[in-house]
């Protein structure tokens, strides 16, 4: 970053397009690795085309009999976008390349002295002012083995964007001189930005901080997903900036509008920090969540020593922790809990598994909706019961969405369903032993099983299990009569709760 932030003052401070090219394509291979071919096209209104004027990597006496059109090859179609691209793969840039004349491209292949021009990623970035694209930075991988990233594209972005703004500054330097002083105080600023990006912990609300400062307009920042990351004062009139990183739409800035000149230039400046800033916390996230998922795979296997050290990391280990289960909460609830650091947290499916405390769950449970389906284990005494908490768990979920047994709606407590834990824990081969000798006299009879598994589970009711099973109360009477025949014993409630507890123990509940 201190590298990137040397540069750009750097670029700021040129007046002739010569050193101005030359710091930019110096700048562009000690940032980006793998930066084997950069080039600089300018848009010359007078040909309606972009011309390259400087680069490495190729042979700029041949490149320069070329004159991209607007639209033509990548390097086009970055500049009537207006947007920056990053082409990842082979396939991607010929399809992005589709349209470039037989003349420029055989002109492109003699330049790089590379007849089959085999690039493996490419970066094609406007460099624009508000109101304005002055051309287009285009950069080429062909040797390293290594793919452009999207933080290569945001690097790419900030240097394309200063870059811009040196060439006003070459071509126009009595017309901007104010925006000059204004850059000048900017980059003030985004050194401040950059320093707190250095640090660990807490870069982004520093970075936010050092924004509110600059500009002393009330802002929110958001994320893709419409959650509130942070927010400044009272909007009014708000105008909307884009968080990007390359193509990827990364969140949304907010400030009250209108925003003009020196704060709409410190505004723009901050916008692709802040998407590094939400790409490293991404990483973070997925990080700490991988090995969160870890955790919980240790405490499945019965690896109790990581379950004890689980413990002390999360303060758990003075205190009785439990396992609960969210199930299906919607995505806004997911990231706002899979961004906690003080619980761990496991994304299974549509669910979370939560590893709680306490003085954790009310909070947790404050946000999620009362509605929503939650299953919330006992305090335990030994974190060596952890292992059967979670298999209760799992089982009851299970249950509940084959056997609509029990019910879920709204918070549920696994110690109201004691054999939900007592059968999890039998070993697979105990279990389905008991399956087999309890549901042997329905074998083979489909209809007669699906039958009394609905039965047992609406309360033996001939009405509710008609309905759910789409017949008539006098079919189930028959089906259920048929079964007893084949027992050979009554149906009290010893025989309802055998046949519940194996239609249980035939459900497989695992991680």
């Amino acid at each position: 970053m201190e590298k990137l932030l040397s540069l750009t003052r750097r670029l700021t401070a040129r007046r002739d397009m010569d050193s101005l090219l030359q710091e930019l394509l110096d700048g562009s291979t000690a940032l980006i690795p793998g930066a084997d071919f950069v080039c600089v096209f300018l848009y010359r209104p007078d040909l309606n085309a972009l011309v390259p004027v400087g680069g490495i990597g190729f042979d700029l006496g041949i490149l320069s009999q070329i004159q991209l059109k607007p639209g033509e090859s990548m390097t086009g179609k970055a500049f009537v976008e207006g947007r920056p691209l990053l082409l990842p793969s082979p396939e991607v840039i010929r399809e992005a390349q589709a349209n470039l004349s037989p003349d420029h491209d055989r002109a492109v292949r003699r330049a790089v002295g590379r007849p089959d021009n085999p690039v493996r990623s490419s970066l094609a970035v406007p460099m624009a002012t508000d109101d304005r694209i002055l051309g287009v930075l285009v950069i080429d991988n062909y040797d390293t083995d290594r793919d452009f990233t999207t933080v290569d594209l945001a690097v790419a972005t900030s240097l394309a964007d200063h870059a811009a703004v040196a060439v006003l500054n070459a071509e126009e330097y009595q017309a901007v001189q104010t925006l000059s002083q204004e850059l000048q105080r900017t980059m003030t600023v985004q050194h401040r930005l950059l320093s707190s990006m250095m640090s660990s912990h807490g870069s982004l609300e520093n970075l936010l901080r050092s924004l509110w400062r600059t500009i002393r307009r009330p802002f929110r920042l958001l994320e893709a997903n419409g959650e509130v990351v942070a927010e400044r004062g009272a909007l009014a009139q708000p105008a909307s900036f884009a968080v990007m990183a390359g193509q990827e739409h990364l969140g949304e800035l907010q400030v009250s509008g209108p925003v003009h000149g020196f704060e709409r230039l410190a505004v723009e400046q901050a916008l692709p920090l802040i998407a590094l800033e939400f790409l490293k916390e991404a990483a973070r996230r997925q990080e700490r969540l991988h090995a969160q998922a870890e955790a919980f795979r240790r405490i499945w296997d019965r690896d109790y020593g990581a379950v004890d050290a689980l413990l002390q990391q999360y303060g758990l280990h003075q205190g009785h922790p439990r396992m609960a289960l969210i199930s299906g909460p919607p995505p806004t609830i997911v990231g706002r809990l899979t961004r906690m650091k003080d619980v761990p947290v496991m994304q299974r499916s549509q669910d979370l598994l939560l590893l709680v405390s306490d003085e954790t769950w009310p909070r947790i449970r404050a946000m999620v909706d009362a509605d929503t389906p939650v299953i919330l284990g006992w305090p335990l005494d030994d974190s060596h019961d952890l292992r059967s908490e979670f298999a209760g768990l799992l089982l009851l979920l299970e249950a509940a969405r084959r056997l609509g047994y029990p019910r879920l709606h709204g918070e549920v407590r696994l110690s109201e369903f004691p054999e939900m834990t007592l059968i999890a824990a039998v070993p697979g081969p105990v279990r389905r032993w008991f399956c087999d000798a309890v549901l042997s006299p329905l074998a083979g009879e489909c209809e007669l099983f699906e039958t009394i598994k609905v039965w047992v589970f609406a309360d033996r009711s001939y009405e509710r299990t008609a309905a759910v099973m789409h017949t008539h109360p006098n079919t189930i009477r028959y089906r259920v009569d048929k079964a007893r025949r084949r027992w050979g014993q009554p149906w009290d409630d010893r025989t309802a709760a055998l046949l519940r507890w194996a239609f249980l123990a035939e459900l497989d509940a695992d991680l």
